[in-house]
């Protein structure tokens, strides 16, 4: 690598890089001189799959949108501009994970530096071409991530330099903390815990009723009640996050046109 070089660039091999894309790179470089990570979006320019576009994109334009992640955003990986005194002060990229990408955030917050999403598209990929590399995909992102949400306290303490550990404020701590747990688990669709909870409650009012017969059957379905109304909630508060996602980075390469609501059902409901 040519020694004067201060920046890296991760680009997947899919990726075709709009016109404005070395600008782009170069004027956030410029407003965030001091910061480790700028991770552009991922976008999708595969013709006839809009929903699953949708779907996935979610994370960027609302998720990782939003300032509380923006600003102490993980890396996605592709178009990734990593300071290059950065990455060789951590050791180069850690293996403790299949997402060594997000991994790297969280290893640089560790050190107290400072990251950042950038909302802007400047380049665009394709999806995988059938449901099961989809869901493969898929699987892989959590599967890692949870790898990472595994080991983080210790990874965090560990990367933690003094400088760093003693200057963070509690409450700044917490933040990071918080934002770290939102993206790595962006990707897990927690409806199987609330299928756990309805068989074990299910379960356990069986076992009841075979053992005794005076009980009053609407107070021993209150736990089963709860488990469904609990998930309702969470279906829910899935469904205002896609009704509240007006898709600025979209709106970028479609002409400014906000998603209509039939494509933010389809898209919560894939």
């Amino acid at each position: 690598m040519d020694p004067e070089c201060s920046h890296v660039v991760v680009v997947d091999s899919d990726y075709q890089a709009l016109p404005q894309a070395r600008v782009s790179i170069a004027k956030a470089i410029e407003r965030y001189p001091d910061h480790a990570l700028l991770q552009f979006p991922q976008f999708y320019r595969d013709a006839g799959k809009e929903d699953v576009h949708s779907e996935l994109n979610h994370y960027f334009n609302h998720h990782l949108y939003r300032s509380f992640n923006r600003q102490r955003a993980l890396s996605t990986g592709t178009y990734a501009v990593i300071r290059r005194r950065a990455l060789l002060a951590m050791g180069g990229w850690s293996g403790a994970s299949i997402t060594e990408d997000a991994q790297m955030g969280v290893l640089m917050h560790g050190r107290g530096l400072r990251t950042r999403f950038i909302p802007e598209v400047i380049a665009t990929g394709l999806l995988p071409t059938t449901l099961h590399d989809l869901m493969s995909q898929r699987r892989r992102w959590i599967y890692g991530n949870m790898q990472v949400l595994n080991t983080y306290f210790s990874t965090v303490s560990n990367s933690s330099t003094p400088s760093s550990s003693t200057s963070k404020k509690l409450s700044e701590r917490l933040a990071y903390m918080g934002a770290h747990v939102s993206q790595l688990s962006a990707w897990v669709n927690f409806t199987g815990i609330f299928i756990v909870l309805q068989l074990l409650t299910l379960l356990i009012i069986t076992g009841v009723l075979l053992f005794s017969t005076s009980l009053n059957i609407h107070a021993l379905l209150m736990p089963l009640y709860a488990v469904y109304a609990s998930y309702a909630v969470f279906l829910g508060r899935r469904l205002w996050a896609y009704m509240q996602d007006n898709a600025p980075l979209n709106q970028q390469t479609d002409d400014g046109v906000a998603p209509s609501l039939g494509s933010r059902l389809r898209a919560w409901a894939l």
